[in-house]
C-alpha cells in the first residue's frame, strides 16, 4: 500500500459527521490536513485551486452521498487526492 494513502471505515452518527466535516472545513481554510488512524498518518495541504465532486445515489434501500476533492501536489508536481466516503448505511428493521 502506498505510504501517502489513507482509508478509514466506520459507523456513526449524524453529529460525528458534521463534526468531521467541520474539521475538515477547518483543514481546507488552514491548508493542512491531518488524517491517523493507529500509527497510520498522512498530512494534506490544500492547494488555492482545488477541483471538487459531489455524488448522491439512491437505490435498493440505501443512500449514498460522496464528496470528492483534489489538487495540485507541489512537493511532487503530481495529484494527490482526498475521498471522504460516509460510512454505509445501516439498514433497520
Amino acid at each position: 500500500m502506498a505510504k501517502n494513502y489513507f482509508f478509514h471505515n466506520f459507523t456513526t452518527d449524524p453529529d460525528e459527521v458534521a463534526s468531521l466535516l467541520r474539521s475538515m472545513i477547518e483543514g481546507f481554510q488552514k491548508r493542512e490536513m491531518v488524517f491517523s488512524s493507529g500509527s497510520r498518518e498522512v498530512t494534506l495541504s490544500p492547494g488555492n485551486v482545488i477541483d471538487a465532486t459531489l455524488e448522491t445515489a439512491r437505490g435498493k434501500g440505501r443512500v449514498r452521498l460522496t464528496l470528492s476533492f483534489s489538487w495540485p501536489d507541489s512537493a511532487s508536481a503530481g495529484k494527490i487526492g482526498l475521498l471522504f466516503e460516509p460510512p454505509e448505511l445501516q439498514e433497520t428493521t
